[in-house]
């Protein structure tokens, strides 16, 4: 091409700017919690003693027996394509494994993904359109806001706090509720803070969401 801009180029070229990616692509923006994960393990290759505290994971290796049953697996040839929702009797374990702690649930109301971020931007792009908008947890998961605006909503935050009984008002919660909220992420225990609701709260939230109409 004349311009001097090759096919398959990304940057600009002359008077023509070159294929471009969507703008909502750069809206999810990055986890800030892995830039410092990548400059802490390059410490570490360069010698330091880093103590890790960015990206939430266990100080300890994985156990044994889940890396014998992981090479297991493998060795079996349990390589291919199962069922979209899970493993049924992995789903079952869940199922089971909730109701031991209170929450009933079938094999059927349970689906498996690898790992939280994928299913929060799964259940948002089926609950929230452009123009709706969702109640988000301030501090919270970086994954509620971008995948929020991902969808063309808008993310409103309630706040939490260290002090008290409790971790957030609900009444400041209904106060931010208008004709467009369609949503309310609550994250107990909260991931950064690790505060636990207390069952008064949440069963206070649960009426909300019930009066409301909300997800």
């Amino acid at each position: 091409m004349t311009d001097g801009t090759r096919v398959g180029d990304t940057r600009v070229g002359g008077n023509r700017a070159g294929p471009r990616i969507a703008r909502r692509a750069v809206s999810l923006g990055v986890e800030g919690a892995f830039e410092v994960l990548g400059r802490a393990r390059q410490l570490e290759r360069e010698g330091r003693d880093i103590v890790h505290l960015e990206a939430g994971e266990p100080d300890w290796p994985t156990p044994p027996h889940i890396v014998e049953a992981g090479v297991q697996a493998l060795r079996d040839g349990l390589t291919r394509y199962c069922a979209s929702p899970g493993i049924p009797e992995l789903r079952a374990a869940i199922a089971e494994s909730m109701g031991a702690r209170g929450a009933r649930a079938t094999p059927a109301q349970v689906v498996v993904t690898p790992g939280s971020k994928l299913m929060i931007f799964h259940v948002l792009l089926a609950l929230l359109e452009s123009g709706d908008e969702a109640l988000i947890p301030d501090p919270g998961y970086p994954a509620y806001a971008s995948v929020t605006a991902f969808t063309g909503a808008r993310a409103v935050p309630y706040a939490l706090s260290a002090d008290g009984a409790d971790a957030l008002d609900v009444d400041e919660v209904a106060a931010k509720i208008t004709p467009r909220t369609r949503v309310l992420i609550l994250n107990s225990p909260h991931n950064p803070a690790g505060r636990a609701l207390s069952m008064r709260v949440i069963e206070r939230l649960a009426e909300l969401a019930r009066r409301i109409s909300l997800w």
